[in-house]
């Protein structure tokens, strides 16, 4: 990330990029792809979203919450899970373990 300040301002080549993914009108705008940092919302997103315009990148990786409540939560239902699978365990070595005494 770059520092500026009243000394070191942003300088206008640093838009080069935007500029060249922004095409111009008189094509229709074609160049215009989406990719990760660009894409369309449509106008019905906008409504349902009453027209908060800061939309959620589609193209982002799920974030993990780092809320202490979540993880706690996430933590007690795989560890219940885990309890699961060795009383299943369990079950399966005396089930089996009961035949070879036959």
């Amino acid at each position: 990330m770059k520092n500026y300040n009243k000394t070191k301002p942003i300088r206008i080549e640093e838009f080069d990029a935007e500029k060249a993914w922004w095409g111009s009108e008189a094509d229709g705008f074609a160049s215009r792809i989406e990719n990760e940092r660009a894409w369309k919302v449509s106008i019905d997103q906008i409504k349902a979203a009453n027209y908060n315009l800061d939309q959620k990148n589609p193209h982002a990786a799920d974030t993990v919450s780092h809320d202490p409540e979540q993880l706690l939560a996430d933590y007690a239902r795989l560890q219940g899970e885990a309890q699961g699978l060795r009383d299943e365990l369990r079950g399966i070595l005396a089930k089996s373990l009961g035949d070879l005494q036959k």
